[in-house]
């Protein structure tokens, strides 16, 4: 009869170490996926962090370009008007030179033309 429940004691001693065994494994387990699910978490928010970066980048490449077009477009608005405004000034000195040489074409016609008597005449 002791020897039985001698029996009887290592068994639910090896079954108590077995369950033990188990349980540490299983805890071990779940540590392990919390690691690996924590690893995942932080190369997602890596992966977040370098999207959102090279989206910023391309964004502030598209609005680089975009104000390099306006400065272009500006530019090229500017030399517009200072062409413009070149050629009107070659217009008013052609004009003012056409108007001098009508004056001095009349002026010797002028000088030309037969005095009226004077007085002392």
């Amino acid at each position: 009869m002791q020897q039985a429940m001698a029996n009887i004691n290592n068994a639910a001693r090896e079954r108590v170490a077995a369950i033990t065994a188990g349980a540490q494994m299983d805890q071990q387990q779940a540590q392990l996926d919390h690691e690996q699910n924590m690893s995942a978490m932080e190369a997602i928010k890596a992966s977040d962090q370098d999207i959102r970066q090279h989206g910023l980048a391309v964004q502030q490449q598209n609005f680089q370009s975009q104000a390099d077009q306006v400065a272009q477009q500006a530019k090229a608005q500017q030399q517009a008007a200072l062409a413009q405004q070149q050629h009107e000034q070659q217009l008013q000195q052609q004009a003012f030179q056409a108007q001098n040489q009508a004056l001095q074409s009349q002026a010797p016609e002028q000088q030309a033309a037969p005095q009226p008597p004077t007085e002392e005449q």
